[in-house]
């Protein structure tokens, strides 16, 4: 089950990888939320990509490197980082369609979160290269997430997203 530690500003992204052919992905768009610690939140991603095989979540804190929280393809389980083996599911209705869950929500979820798709690319015996492309990102969507208790009062909330005003 999650818990405060998983609040996060989330993110919506894709890495396209091509030779020849350049196609763009047009994720639905997301609003900032913000939630109160121990809630359960589901963050959707929808793409309208069909060869899109593969689905990636990753979570940036504000001050923090962007990390991999899980990957799967639509018809198997999904492979979760350690670090997020706990308190976060993922859901895939169809290549197209995910969702990203976490159960109860910490104050160390507060994070932007992407989510990325791509093609499934084997290389040499079978193996794919899901990790070595988590850097090649073109951002298309931000998934903002905040914990009440992770935020300091209104009047020094500073964001071009969120306005409290």
């Amino acid at each position: 089950s999650a818990n405060l530690s998983h609040s996060a500003v989330y993110f919506c992204a894709a890495s396209i990888t091509v030779l020849w052919d350049a196609k763009a992905i047009t994720f639905d768009p997301s609003n900032p939320r913000i939630v109160n610690p121990s809630t359960k939140v589901e963050i959707n991603c929808h793409h309208d990509d069909n060869n899109m095989e593969i689905m990636l979540w990753y979570k940036q804190p504000e001050d923090g490197q962007m990390q991999l929280i899980v990957y799967s393809y639509v018809s198997s389980k999904p492979s979760f980082e350690k670090d997020f083996a706990t308190g976060f599911e993922m859901r895939r209705t169809d290549k197209q369609t995910g969702a990203l869950i976490i159960s109860s929500v910490k104050t160390n979820d507060s994070a932007t979160y992407y989510c990325a798709a791509r093609e499934h690319s084997d290389v040499g015996q079978g193996h794919s290269q899901l990790k070595t492309h988590h850097r090649e990102f073109f951002k298309l969507q931000e998934h903002m997430l905040s914990t009440l208790s992770s935020l300091e009062p209104p009047s020094s909330f500073i964001s071009p997203i969120i306005d409290l005003k």
